[in-house]
């Protein structure tokens, strides 16, 4: 049986989710995610991680398929308003996107 990894280089996640490292750097600045480190200095993700990080890119899809009409779907609404920073950040983010929307 294969052991699940439960940390993660920048390099490992950006394959898990198929972005370049500067996009989850990125991320990691935009939506204040307090991302580990060893003594070393070098940033790890967890499993959690992993999950918020899938959560930013559903947004992001979401958001950019409503842009282009490539698609008549909403932003995702179960987003627990009750939990993280991140999920806070998100709501505010969606918010946002969704006035920008309305100007074009």
């Amino acid at each position: 049986m294969e052991k699940i990894k439960k940390k993660f280089s920048i390099d490992e996640l950006s394959k898990k989710l198929n972005l370049d490292s500067s996009i989850i750097s990125f991320w990691e600045k935009e939506f204040e995610l307090q991302v580990k480190r060893y003594k070393s200095g070098k940033r790890y993700y967890t499993e959690e991680d992993l999950e918020n990080f899938n959560k930013i890119q559903a947004l992001v899809k979401s958001v950019k398929n409503q842009f282009l009409g490539a698609h008549k779907t909403t932003i995702p609404k179960e987003i627990d308003q009750n939990s993280t920073k991140l999920d806070h950040n998100l709501i505010e983010l969606r918010s946002k996107l969704e006035r920008l929307l309305q100007l074009l």
